[in-house]
């Protein structure tokens, strides 16, 4: 019934488009269809040289020339790259070509040294890697080396999780072969409660915070003040506000503005809900100027001296950025847009210790959920900021 409605909500043209893109891979999420949007994406933003070296890739098996492995089995000093790697990297540069040189140099030195590298590195990654500084190429490694071994954490606790499971069910199947009557042991007056209908009942409640709910608009439009890092994080976030709004009495009507279908943070929102196309959220392309009127929207951000004084009849804006760097760029984005901005009451009511004043995204949202709801400012605030940040009363 909620699939239903959510279709007639006004999710614009774009968003029906990408439903119609998604809708092959809605229904299975293989490995193929993950490969597909991250390949979707990378052509869109890629140089031309990519482009071309993805295409290639595509129609002939040369995966294993777009991969170099950083720690091979037989130690092969210094590292070797193949023809079409170093076309890949160097186009013909004799400036690319000298700090190809450079890179490889380094990584000999990194593991002669003993430092932990990636097993495998794609050639898009060593792309990236190039321009960088030596520092910069260090963390990027780390980076890489981290996700590689969560990749590898995660298959052996699925396979522990799978003889776990099989251990299990044997001990039962010898419990129930001792019993006189087996089917005694599965009786019960309650219906048991299963995590789909729980899922089936939280969307139908976000449904209806979309519908008539107050309105929540999370701006993504900072993309290009953050690292891939950043970005998959700001996603982790969106997705932790829906998932807060959607179990609360009185949910909030989310939208999502500004959002380019084709961007990095797209392709992470795809990939940790494979399904968030179909969810009661609202997304758009357009400004969120272009869609409600500019005398009820409230702008928060942490840079600013006014306090917020809360109104049901208001438009909160969210701006999706994860700021590590402390930069005033959302409260510089309102007075440009000439929005009132407002930030969180937190002197008011906390004694602050150290950190960033700057919430996460569904910290915030949380903190406007409980004001909403007992309209006690002390109360969110404790709750939902982090205890690190401030002092006890």
């Amino acid at each position: 019934m909620w699939f239903a409605l959510r279709r007639i909500v006004n999710v614009g043209a774009n968003q029906l488009t990408s439903f119609s893109k998604l809708s092959c891979c809605c229904g299975i999420r293989s490995k193929t269809c993950a490969s597909l949007e991250k390949q979707n994406w990378l052509s869109t933003q890629a140089p031309m040289h990519l482009q071309d070296m993805s295409n290639h890739g595509n129609q002939g098996n040369s995966t294993s020339c777009q991969k170099v492995k950083l720690n091979p089995e037989i130690d092969d000093r210094p590292y070797k790259l193949s023809k079409e790697q170093e076309e890949f990297l160097t186009q013909g540069s004799a400036e690319n070509r000298l700090k190809l040189d450079e890179f490889l140099l380094q990584l000999q030195t990194f593991r002669e040294t003993g430092t932990e590298l990636p097993d495998v590195v794609k050639l898009e990654d060593l792309c990236n890697m190039l321009p960088l500084a030596y520092v910069k190429r260090l963390r990027y490694l780390t980076y890489l080396m981290k996700i590689e071994y969560k990749s590898k954490m995660q298959v052996q606790r699925k396979a522990a999780k799978q003889i776990s499971r099989s251990q299990k069910i044997e001990k039962k199947q010898e419990l129930e072969s001792k019993l006189e009557h087996p089917w005694l042991e599965h009786s019960n007056l309650m219906m048991p409660i299963h995590k789909g209908q729980m899922n089936h009942f939280y969307n139908s409640n976000s449904l209806a915070g979309l519908l008539y709910g107050q309105k929540v608009v999370i701006d993504c439009s900072y993309n290009s003040y953050m690292n891939d890092l950043s970005i998959k994080l700001t996603a982790k976030q969106i997705l932790f506000c829906f998932y807060s709004s959607r179990k609360n009495r009185r949910p909030f009507s989310l939208y999502i503005c500004n959002l380019d279908y084709d961007s990095r943070l797209m392709y992470y929102l795809k990939k940790l809900h494979p399904g968030v196309l179909d969810v009661p959220i609202s997304f758009h392309s357009k400004s969120y100027t272009e869609l409600f009127d500019r005398k009820k929207i409230v702008y928060l951000t942490p840079h600013s001296y006014t306090v917020l004084n809360y109104n049901p009849e208001d438009i909160y804006i969210i701006g999706g950025f994860v700021d590590k760097q402390q930069l005033e760029v959302s409260r510089s984005k309102a007075e440009n847009e000439h929005l009132r901005f407002a930030s969180l009451p937190l002197d008011n009511y906390l004694k602050w210790k150290s950190g960033s004043r700057s919430l996460c995204l569904h910290q915030c949202l949380d903190i406007l959920l409980e004001v909403k709801n007992t309209g006690d400012w002390s109360k969110a605030l404790q709750a939902h900021v982090p205890s690190r940040k401030i002092k006890p009363l």
